[in-house]
């Protein structure tokens, strides 16, 4: 049996195994589509997508909630980066890393 007869066995034995998931998968991309078809804006272009997104991508890449740029910022980013910000400082100082000298500081109250 040579090496290409074991990898096309090994590849059909994973497509069986996995069959029900790449079908799901595949069933929920179609409909993502056919919604993203339905979208309004430009037609985006064969492998390079839409410029549009690209330019607006940073707004979120870069750490900046999705709806910064109205002036509002979401109580969940906030308490995020509050619990960020206070894990962050409790593993930068070990001191802090017993739970009862930790909520004796004012970050550890905050939390």
């Amino acid at each position: 049996m040579g090496l290409s007869t074991v990898f096309f066995v090994v590849i059909v034995l994973c497509l069986l195994r996995w069959w029900k998931q790449i079908r799901n998968y595949w069933k929920y991309r179609s409909v993502m589509t056919k919604f993203a078809d339905s979208l309004p804006g430009p037609t985006p272009l064969p492998i390079i997508g839409n410029a549009l997104w690209l330019r607006e991508a940073d707004k979120t890449i870069f750490g900046l909630p999705g709806n910064a740029q109205n002036g509002e910022v979401s109580p969940f980013f906030e308490l995020a980066e509050v619990a960020l910000h206070a894990s962050f400082e409790r593993f930068m100082k070990p001191w802090l890393w017993p739970d009862f000298i930790f909520l004796t500081t004012p970050t550890g109250r905050r939390c």
